[in-house]
């Protein structure tokens, strides 16, 4: 399932990429010290870029083009820097990417590049809530289906359903209709990892009563250990046109079989993706 946060990733891995490649100077001097996530990270956020101008190789020391890069997915490859003595960066060097270096991917992404919403408060009449959430799962699904500005809709949806859940406490809630529950799902699953993660508990709540579906909780945690730069479980994220990391491969279909999802290879084949 494409979601807006793996299209922001897209849309900005290479300018990660050349942000990176950005403050590397062309001084090559001493013995090299591979950057870790936390120094590249401070680069990042102190915007401390200097010139294009340097070396990338490969990891067999292969001089390479910098316009290489622009064939580089983040779920695919990384660059490593190197820094003299004096914390210039000099060298680079692309690789194949782990799952740890596409959650830093996700961080700069996230924190940087795109950073996080800060949620507005919604004057709401908790009486009525079930109507502001059927309008705002109306929203979410016509945007999918139309063009639009996407993200305006759903930073919207966010503020009345983040309101909601602030202001009428959902642990006392009866005899509400299924679409409020929906509503909620997926307005926070196609906002931020950020928004996810801080109502977590109250999607639990929900998953363990039964208000939302075995389907939905499989969405839900496949979603979060992608953006985490972890393997997923059940198969149902899809990254770049190609299916991200399974955890367990071997056992794949007995998991979804259990959280009510089809086999992997009938899922794939709706995005034209072969699964062997």
């Amino acid at each position: 399932m494409k979601n807006i946060f793996i299209s922001l990733l897209q849309a900005n891995a290479i300018k990660i990429i050349i942000f990176l490649l950005a403050f590397v100077s062309c001084k090559n001097e001493g013995t090299l010290r591979k950057l870790n996530y936390d120094e590249m990270y401070k680069r990042f956020e102190e915007k401390k870029f200097l010139t294009k101008e340097t070396n990338l190789y490969d990891t067999k020391g292969k001089l390479l083009s910098h316009d290489t890069l622009e064939k580089c997915l983040p779920d695919k490859f990384f660059v490593d820097y190197y820094v003299n003595k004096r914390n210039e960066v000099i060298k680079a060097v692309l690789r194949p990417a782990t799952p740890e270096d596409i959650a830093f991917f996700n961080k700069v992404n996230r924190m940087l590049l795109n950073p996080k919403y800060k949620r507005k408060e919604v004057k709401i009449n908790c009486s009525k809530k079930d109507e502001y959430l059927k309008r705002a799962l109306y929203r979410d699904q016509k945007i999918r289906k139309e063009s639009g500005n996407l993200i305006s809709i759903d930073h919207t949806n966010l503020d009345t359903v983040s309101s909601i859940l602030d202001k009428c406490n959902p642990l006392d809630w009866s005899d509400v209709p299924q679409t409020s529950y929906d509503a909620i799902f997926f307005v926070l699953h196609h906002n931020s990892l950020d928004d996810r993660l801080h109502y977590k508990g109250i999607i639990q709540y929900f998953f363990d009563k039964g208000y939302l579906s075995a389907s939905k909780k499989a969405l839900w945690i496949d979603r979060i250990l992608m953006e985490q730069g972890k393997p997923q479980i059940y198969g149902t994220q899809i990254l770049n046109g190609q299916l991200y990391i399974l955890k367990d491969s071997s056992n794949i279909d007995i998991l979804r079989k259990e959280m009510g999802l089809p086999p992997l290879k009938e899922y794939l084949d709706r995005f034209g993706i072969k699964w062997k």
